[in-house]
């Protein structure tokens, strides 16, 4: 059986709602902003490999690759799901790297709802 990497949405609904008992709060958080980004390209990257054939990257450049592919689409929601990787990634990046993070709750509530948006679009196209 396949993994379901949307599940990954699900881990980061977790790690939110257990961040401030864990003692780990910030960790927690940044945590559940990198699995909401994983849960959405990942659910992406599968629709457009596995469903319709599209050669995808297994480097790095995954990321831009898949975000570039839906901005370059002429369907707006394909267009929009490309726009919302690139924030879920920004996040990402910023999560996994910079010491310091203004707003992370803010950051993270986004990052679920945005990543809730993908998983919901491209299950839809």
């Amino acid at each position: 059986m396949n993994f379901q990497w949307a599940d990954y949405l699900n881990v980061a609904r977790h790690l939110i709602e257990h961040s401030k008992a864990s003692g780990y709060s910030e960790a927690f958080q940044r945590a559940a902003i990198s699995r909401a980004y994983y849960a959405a390209l990942i659910t992406a990257r599968n629709l457009l490999r596995d469903q319709w054939g599209i050669e995808v990257p297994e480097t790095a450049e995954i990321h831009i690759f898949i975000s570039k592919w839906f901005l370059n689409e002429d369907d707006e929601n394909q267009k929009e799901i490309g726009v919302i990787l690139d924030r879920l990634r920004d996040r990402r990046r910023k999560a996994d790297y910079e010491d310091e993070l203004l707003k992370i709750s803010s950051l993270a509530e986004k990052s679920l709802s945005d990543a809730q948006l993908v998983i919901d679009r491209v299950l839809n196209l």
